[in-house]
């Protein structure tokens, strides 16, 4: 039997699969045996063909669940082996539509061949709030509608995202009923920020804006090396281009030469004329003195950093 999921909510899929999985075990036996196989794998073709060319000797059902599965291989297999139309095995061919590995004329194959065929588009606010109705429903919970909209606000559409807090709510409530006191308890916020905004703020020189972003960035829980390693990078560029725009070198040159992105450079140049070399030197050097004392256990990242940075 072929049974064919394709859509673009790929948590709705597994789960599609997975209650197949369950109808196939009650109707075969528990002891079912399922192979997963990713269609993007290497060794995907032997790992197919096994439950393909070999079937149990004991003649038992035999779940095989393929992942990104509209692709010619499948396609192929599924006709040499007529999946369609074998007693013995099953084939749950799943592909999320929006995968680079969707192939759009295998799908089609799929479909036609398939003698169960759903597809799961992208889910609708009503719909997503029927979907935790029900997730919860399933945990012995229930859930009001103001409390699954904030938990939406606070996490994002993604399923399973929500399938995770959901899960850690309904535990947490042990049957009961969800209302938003429960989500601000154990929710978190999700928290959003600029990736470049430090980088931009030691760019252009601007100490206020450095303080300031670095505060935010240990506030939100970043790693203290990784500021390390990202406020050393961003003193480095300001050196190298410093030293190339004093040689009088043009901006294209000074983004080949210290393999910067010219628009790195450009916005690098106004930040670097106003440093002072040594200052800058002396920075560079406390901070590599600083990463080497912090894996020592001789120093405290955070106040040495604010330090650093304000005497620069």
């Amino acid at each position: 039997m072929l049974i064919s999921y394709v859509g673009t909510e790929s948590f709705v899929l597994h789960e599609a699969a997975e209650a197949c999985i369950r109808t196939l075990r009650e109707q075969h036996g528990a002891d079912v045996p399922v192979t997963r196989i990713d269609c993007t794998d290497a060794d995907v073709a032997e790992r197919l063909e096994q439950p393909l060319k070999y079937p149990s000797f004991f003649h038992t059902h035999h779940v095989v669940v393929a992942t990104h599965a509209a692709c010619p291989l499948i396609t192929a297999a599924a006709k040499n082996h007529r999946i369609a139309s074998a007693t013995d095995i099953t084939l749950v061919a799943i592909q999320d539509s929006e995968h680079p590995a969707y192939d759009k004329k295998s799908a089609a194959t799929l479909r036609a061949a398939a003698s169960e065929h759903r597809s799961f588009e992208v889910l609708s606010e009503e719909d997503r709030i029927h979907w935790a109705t029900r997730f919860c429903a399933d945990r012995g919970c229930e859930v009001s509608r103001p409390a699954i909209q904030l938990l939406i606000a606070r996490i994002g559409s993604d399923l399973r995202a929500l399938s995770h807090e959901l899960e850690k709510v309904c535990a947490y409530v042990q049957r009961g009923r969800i209302e938003p006191a429960a989500i601000q308890l154990l929710a978190p916020h999700r928290t959003e920020y600029d990736e470049w905004e430090l980088s931009n703020a030691l760019a252009a020189r601007n100490k206020r804006a450095i303080i300031t972003t670095l505060w935010k960035r240990l506030h939100e829980g970043a790693a203290e090396q990784l500021l390390i390693g990202s406020i050393a990078a961003g003193m480095r560029n300001l050196a190298m281009v410093k030293e190339l725009a004093g040689r009088g070198t043009p901006t294209a040159s000074i983004a080949k030469l210290a393999g910067l992105h010219p628009f790195v450079v450009s916005k690098t140049l106004r930040g670097a004329q106003a440093t002072d070399a040594d200052a800058l030197r002396r920075a560079h050097i406390a901070l590599a003195t600083l990463d080497r004392s912090v894996k020592e256990g001789t120093a405290h990242a955070a106040d040495e950093l604010f330090s650093i940075l304000l005497s620069w």
